[in-house]
């Protein structure tokens, strides 16, 4: 035996769900070590960890026992709306976006041509919408349906505005980026050095279709 693990999935909430999530796990977590090692049981692996949690497991960044020597976030390598919801992200540091290109509007409605087949339908409880706009973090992806997502805006005359004009291509933020990943085949990333972003890798998706 290696040693114990748990994820502490209830500190995907708001309202300092978080903090509370963290010390549970390592309480948790304690516990199970110290009642291997009583019984002469190895525990040299104490994992533990979500995205949410991360930063507050650190050692190096909180008072929290330093139990865990293991950490298995996920989300974080490119976070997402959730985590820019529950403030365990930073806009600038989403690294992730679907590109969605507007096809049509109403009122104060946007119309892009990305729906739940790329972007996922989850939505938690306490969630804004199906989404965010990383160059517009007021709009909210409001509804989806397999093939087109609407987003609302501030104003009408804002959705009629050149920021949104038809044929404009936006970044979207998926909630659970996870859903995304699993969705496609390919990642195209870009370089993020001047205010022209270009071309400089497809990534290839080696899970794609691996589910079973």
């Amino acid at each position: 035996m290696d040693g114990v693990f748990t994820f502490p999935g209830h500190g995907y909430g708001l309202d300092r769900t978080r903090e509370r999530a963290a010390q549970d796990e390592a309480r948790a977590l304690t516990l199970a070590r110290d009642s291997l090692l009583t019984s002469g049981v190895n525990c040299r692996v104490v994992s533990g960890g979500s995205t949410p949690t991360a930063a507050l497991v650190n050692p190096e960044q909180s008072s929290l026992d330093p139990v865990i020597n293991e950490m298995r976030p996920g989300v974080y390598v490119f976070n997402d709306a959730q985590q820019w919801e529950m403030g365990s992200c930073q806009p600038d540091q989403i690294a992730l976006t679907v590109a969605a290109t507007v096809v049509s509007k109403r009122g104060k409605n946007v119309i892009v041509d990305a729906g739940s087949k790329i972007l996922g339908a989850d939505k938690a409880p306490w969630a804004t919408g199906y989404g965010r706009l990383l160059d517009f973090p007021y709009a909210r992806i409001t509804a989806l349906s397999e093939h087109h997502a609407t987003i609302e805006v501030a104003s009408e005359e804002e959705a009629n505005s050149a920021a949104f004009a038809l044929g404009t291509r936006l970044r979207l933020v998926p909630n659970h980026v996870c859903n995304t990943v699993n969705l496609v085949d390919h990642f195209f990333t870009f370089s993020s050095a001047s205010d022209a972003p270009s071309l400089e890798e497809r990534w290839h998706v080696n899970a794609r279709g691996a589910n079973t």
